[in-house]
């Protein structure tokens, strides 16, 4: 898509150019637009279009900080292909702060269970429609950022889908050039972006990191982090000069790893528990107490595995996520 001008809603960016602009949902009561924004960067030469989105979920703030900073860091000049940026997917659901749409009370709104969406549903059915068919279809290769939002930390790991067709195997790739040591290997389920991207042949990769600490040095590390994975993917399809920084090795989990309480009270992690460390089958991991300090559940890891996922809120309901345990499969050497 370099060599000819880009235009994605009102954004229009010429070869070796960068542009930003909207693409229109639907309008409020008031008749203000729902919109999502976009921010293009085309290079002079032909190559791949690679996408990269933030805020699925209005209150995972690390994406929008990613694509901004990469966006603004790439010299279209010295670029092939062309880069899609979408600093926020879901703008209603990111300025009431919160993970899903606000007053969509007749579908589901949580809008990464959306996809590809309706032109004829829900608001958050739309807002995935629009997005999926105006912006995501027009990739090769997407990358959907993701966090523990307001309620959880996570270490940085990358979801992936793998199977043994061309374009798992080319999934599995991507998810390495990404330069995270953590894969977690997930199916391809309906309603996600990843799914739907999937069947549409585009391979879609989902990077999660960080979420309830926000002080702003930390902050500023998962961006860079973020940034560095992305223009890893660029450089190993060619879009950039240089190659990817790798680590020694990859470590592939799976698993549906989400550990849930059955009581409420106040949640309390083992001193031995370590966000993204190792785990062995039936080790404890945390207690769950009562207004009193009696513990009246314990949270133990269900098999060996992976830490990649902590609940920071310490009140917890029956029902809430706890700990999320990702199952070993495999250790990928670098060879290279």
């Amino acid at each position: 898509m370099a060599r000819e001008t880009v235009r994605i809603g009102t954004a229009e960016a010429a070869p070796g150019t960068k542009a930003t602009g909207a693409v229109h949902v639907a309008n409020r009561p008031d008749g203000s637009p729902i919109f999502i924004p976009v921010m293009i960067v085309n290079g002079v030469e032909d190559g791949p279009v690679v996408g990269m989105d933030g805020c699925t979920h209005g209150d995972e703030y690390e994406g929008p900080e990613a694509v901004q900073t990469l966006v603004a860091q790439l010299d279209p000049t010295r670029m092939r292909g062309a880069l899609i940026g979408v600093p926020v997917v879901n703008i209603l659901a990111f300025q009431a702060m919160q993970r899903v749409t606000p007053h969509d009370p007749l579908s589901y709104p949580d809008l990464n269970r959306n996809y590809p969406g309706r032109p004829d549903g829900g608001l958050t059915a739309r807002i995935a429609y629009t997005h999926f068919h105006e912006i995501v279809a027009r990739t090769e290769v997407f990358i959907t950022v993701h966090s523990g939002a307001s309620f959880a930390m996570l270490p940085p790991k990358l979801i992936f889908h793998e199977s043994d067709d061309e374009l798992g195997r080319k999934s599995l790739e991507i998810a390495k050039a990404f330069g995270w040591e953590i894969l977690w290997r997930n199916g391809s389920y309906p309603g996600t972006l990843n799914g739907s991207a999937e069947r549409r042949g585009i391979v879609c990769i989902a990077p999660e990191f960080g979420g309830t600490d926000r002080m702003p040095q930390h902050r500023a590390d998962r961006t860079r982090r973020l940034v560095t994975g992305a223009t890893n993917v660029m450089k190993h399809l060619g879009m950039l000069e240089g190659r990817p920084q790798l680590p020694d090795r990859w470590v592939v989990v799976e698993g549906e790893s989400h550990l849930f309480a059955s009581h409420g009270g106040l949640l309390a992690y083992e001193a031995d528990f370590e966000l993204g460390q190792g785990v062995a089958a039936g080790q404890k991991i945390a207690r769950i107490l009562d207004l009193y300090g009696n513990e009246i559940e314990a949270v133990v890891a269900p098999y060996d595995g992976l830490a990649i996922m902590m609940r920071t809120l310490p009140l917890i309901n029956p029902g809430d996520w706890v700990v999320g345990i990702g199952k070993y499969v495999r250790v990928i050497e670098n060879r290279e």
